[in-house]
């Protein structure tokens, strides 16, 4: 188990040092958009996340769409996606 926990640290650095680099590259003259996000228990905010992922079977989800969609804080969406996957209640991607 930690052999995968640590492949999928090792995933999400990489793909948030490719993040970063896009968003460097982003024109300045670009649109922003503001999001609120509401204070949330880890275990409403959980339910909210298994609630919406029962509609998307099969579908790709990241959790940066579930924190933008239910407005909750991003760490708190990637923690949670964690915790889906070790429940077996998502599966990780190779790459998408």
């Amino acid at each position: 188990m930690d052999a995968f926990l640590s492949r999928l640290e090792e995933k999400i650095e990489s793909r948030l040092e490719e993040l970063i680099s896009e968003k460097n590259n982003i024109p300045e003259d670009a649109e922003e958009h503001v999001i609120f996000v509401k204070e949330i228990s880890m275990e409403d905010a959980k339910k909210l996340v298994e609630e919406f992922i029962s509609d998307k079977k099969g579908e790709i989800i990241t959790a940066l769409e579930i924190a933008e969609k239910l407005n909750i804080p991003y760490e708190l969406a990637h923690e949670i996606f964690l915790q889906l996957i070790k429940e077996g209640k998502l599966e990780e991607l190779d790459e998408f």
